[in-house]
């Protein structure tokens, strides 16, 4: 759902709000509260408010009222005057001011020491003679309010009008906290309600999608336990049977007891088979395989394995057509890693193709965004028709078709390649293509 304000246009939005709503509602409140006070009181408070601002004003000059140049000059310098200040001679030629408004000449005699009430603000002139032929005139226009309280009522107000507007935020996010808190208690079927259309709930998708994740992996996890157990406990019984049948001497003669003994010896090791597998896959998924790394040259890796296996594909007539990049590739890895997770590979495309068929095996090198790759890629056409969700589900763990569980495999040989690529921070993948499935591997080569 397309966002209609990030979250931090959101808030100035709401910050803006409320700086407009306090001044609105702070200035009607001190208004209708200054109506209802006495005009007694309001002319009392600014006879005191202009008397003490004057008293200020005449305290900072009275040490250069004796001379006109540094008068003058405190005058027209003085940041600390509170109101408009002029000093003029007996024709009203205005000699200095405070506020620099270019005022040239005051009739002194039509001002009078008078303060004119104004509701909550005031007017005051006041003229003073300093001495013979000068004049001081104090202008003041100001209001009879108590800043002071008027800030605190605004900041009141603000702090009100703030937890209005972001409580709604505010509350959400200790929802999702305590979502969270759920999910971590192992509560995965908890999911964090969708609201607002900002970073919010991009947030509370991102955990619905983890809690999801989660979920799959502790489902798959369940069926990852179910499955060995299953796998170990077949060739396990079949042992124990053929061991106790022996024990008891059930067999008619000494063929039958070395088929007995040779089937135990071939379910024993498949089941060493299926323990090594676990044992490699567990430390794989865990990072805990440590490795030394050297230079492989990819081609010749890839002619060595496809050497080892030249039998078995001889075996079932399939035919094995390698095509590499004439170039030598290098890669930087573990060379026997990487040639068990390549020969998971042959293993598989010779385990399940098609009698009498062919395994293409290339090498070409290919820049993918903008990093040089050494791409191996195995193809096979396989006995039985093999559906777009099965391809998705080639790494899963213990994964195996309906028609191949009773295989041998364990079900990691493709899980176990996917780690140890990653391990190598390269990347794989399977697909269809051309009546057959590809595998598609890549390695960073070096420079």
């Amino acid at each position: 759902m397309r966002k209609i304000f990030k979250l931090r246009g959101e808030i100035i939005l709401r910050v803006v709000v409320t700086l407009i709503l306090t001044f609105i509602i702070t200035h009607v409140i001190w208004y209708n509260y200054e109506s209802y006070t006495k005009y007694e009181k309001l002319k009392e408070r600014s006879r005191d408010i202009n008397k003490s601002l004057v008293e200020e004003i005449i305290s900072t000059l009275k040490p250069y009222e004796t001379n006109d140049v540094d008068l003058i000059n405190e005058i027209q310098n003085n940041d600390k005057v509170f109101a408009r200040v002029y000093l003029v001679n007996s024709h009203g030629n205005v000699l200095a001011e405070s506020k620099k408004e270019g005022i040239k000449v005051i009739d002194i005699w039509k001002v009078h020491n008078t303060i004119k009430q104004l509701g909550i603000r005031f007017e005051s002139k006041n003229i003073f003679k300093i001495r013979d032929n000068r004049y001081l005139i104090i202008f003041i226009d100001k209001a009879t309010r108590d800043d002071s309280k008027t800030m605190l009522l605004s900041l009141i107000i603000s702090v009100i009008i703030c937890i209005f507007l972001l409580k709604g935020r505010v509350k959400y996010i200790v929802k999702i906290g305590e979502k969270v808190k759920s999910i971590a208690k192992g509560d995965l079927s908890m999911r964090v309600p969708l609201k607002y259309k900002n970073e919010l709930r991009d947030l509370a998708a991102n955990i619905n999608y983890m809690v999801q994740e989660l979920e799959r992996e502790d489902i798959k996890k369940n069926e990852f336990i179910t499955n060995i157990a299953h796998d170990l406990r077949t060739p396990l019984t079949t042992i124990l049977g053929y061991t106790k049948m022996i024990q008891e001497k059930k067999y008619k003669d000494y063929n039958e007891l070395n088929s007995y003994v040779d089937t135990i010896n071939r379910k024993g090791l498949y089941l060493k088979t299926l323990l090594d597998d676990f044992f490699s896959y567990s430390k794989l998924s865990s990072k805990a395989e440590e490795f030394e790394e050297e230079e492989i040259y990819i081609q010749e890796l890839l002619r060595q394995l496809v050497e080892d296996e030249e039998i078995n594909f001889k075996d079932k007539e399939i035919e094995v057509v390698s095509n590499f990049n004439e170039k030598p590739l290098y890669t930087f890895g573990n060379a026997e890693m990487l040639a068990r997770a390549i020969g998971n590979l042959l293993v598989n495309a010779q385990k399940y193709s098609k009698e009498k068929s062919e395994v293409i095996i290339t090498v070409q090198k290919e820049v993918i965004n903008k990093i040089d790759y050494g791409v191996i890629t195995v193809f096979n056409i396989p006995k039985e028709e093999v559906l777009e969700e099965d391809i998705k589900r080639f790494f899963e763990r213990l994964y195996k078709g309906d028609t191949s569980r009773n295989n041998g495999g364990s079900g990691l040989g493709l899980t176990i390649t996917e780690e140890i690529i990653k391990l190598h921070k390269g990347v794989i993948q399977a697909t269809k293509s051309e009546g057959g499935i590809i595998f598609i591997v890549g390695l960073k080569l070096l420079l």
